[in-house]
């Protein structure tokens, strides 16, 4: 029962992810120079490719609700997954709509980009958890007479 209840929270996950992205490649779409902004019908490999990227970005979600993992390696892990989704969905993508010599400036491009998201939300995190350990209030481990806390 579990298992059904992760699996149908992550085809949610990427659902939402598919419906967000299918925007995104109608609107590339319409900007390039092949479909010339007539309003065709996407092809449906990329349909296919973006419901892959989608599944596989929900994937990489999941990697951070694992426990006993650090923080660096969830980093990592994700990095690699979303790497993964978008060579996929660019790979297949680039044969109806980007130059070929574009595909390693897309990929460089979103090393860049994830980096420097991933630094800033490390800042951040690191950042809250340091406010939230100085305005935790100390509380005596030991009552009045030197004894153990009373529970």
């Amino acid at each position: 029962m579990k298992y059904l209840k992760w699996a149908g929270s992550h085809l949610r996950d990427a659902c939402i992810y598919f419906t967000v992205f299918q925007f995104v490649v109608a609107a590339l779409f319409q900007l390039t120079a092949e479909s010339g902004g007539k309003g065709e019908f996407l092809i449906f490999s990329v349909e296919i490719a973006v419901f892959v990227f989608s599944f596989v970005l929900a994937a990489a979600a999941d990697i951070f609700r694992i426990k006993n993992v650090s923080l660096g390696i969830k980093l990592l892990l994700h990095f690699l997954c979303c790497l993964a989704a978008v060579y996929i969905l660019f790979r297949i993508i680039s044969r109806n709509m980007f130059k070929a010599n574009s595909f390693l400036y897309v990929m460089v491009g979103f090393a860049f980009l994830y980096v420097v998201g991933a630094l800033i939300a490390v800042l951040v995190i690191r950042l809250v958890k340091k406010k939230k350990s100085d305005e935790a209030e100390y509380e005596s481990q030991f009552n009045s007479q030197g004894k153990g806390k009373k529970k």
